[in-house]
């Protein structure tokens, strides 16, 4: 099952210490795949394309632009 979510953050939020060891500490850890998210060959990857701004990019008049 894959879940999802949508986080609005403010821009001036900044990461705890907390939070900041437990992404870093997720990142040492390998992907886990399951049968319904299976990891994805080369061909598909290089076959995927952006179809939506990615929601923690910094350029204020990208998001300006996304809220219109």
């Amino acid at each position: 099952m894959i879940k999802t979510f949508t986080l609005d953050l403010d821009e001036d939020y900044k990461l705890t210490e907390a939070q900041l060891r437990e992404v870093r500490e997720a990142a040492k850890r390998p992907p886990v795949y399951d049968p319904e998210n299976p990891p994805l060959t080369e061909e598909q990857l290089k076959n995927m394309r952006r179809v939506g701004m990615d929601p923690f990019h910094s350029n204020k008049e990208h998001r300006k632009a996304d809220k219109v």
